[in-house]
């Protein structure tokens, strides 16, 4: 169904010589998700720095909650990858 929405809206849009863009929502999405990850790894590799770069250094979360952040910076990059795969797809075209 999707496929046909955008299929639509890219004959649309060249009926009108005008580029439509069908997936605002998604480079939304992305720019959000973008910027998620950006403050993720703001904490993340500063912290596998003391954990696994810098002999006995000490870490600022617990196990726990490093663990959880790496479950987080995982699913926000697979996300990021999805949305970016959904815009690449876009009209037969690269677009991200």
């Amino acid at each position: 169904m999707g496929e046909v929405v955008n299929s639509f809206i890219c004959l649309r849009s060249k009926q009108l010589g005008r580029e439509i863009d069908p997936n605002l929502h998604v480079r939304e999405r992305l720019f959000q998700v973008e910027a998620e990850l950006n403050r993720l790894m703001d904490i993340y590799a500063p912290e596998v720095a003391l954990r696994y770069l810098i002999k006995n250094g000490r870490p600022q979360l617990s196990d726990e909650e490093f663990t959880a952040l790496q479950k987080r910076v995982r699913e926000v990059m697979a996300e990021e990858k999805r949305l970016k795969e959904v815009l690449n797809n876009t009209c037969g075209e690269g677009m991200v």
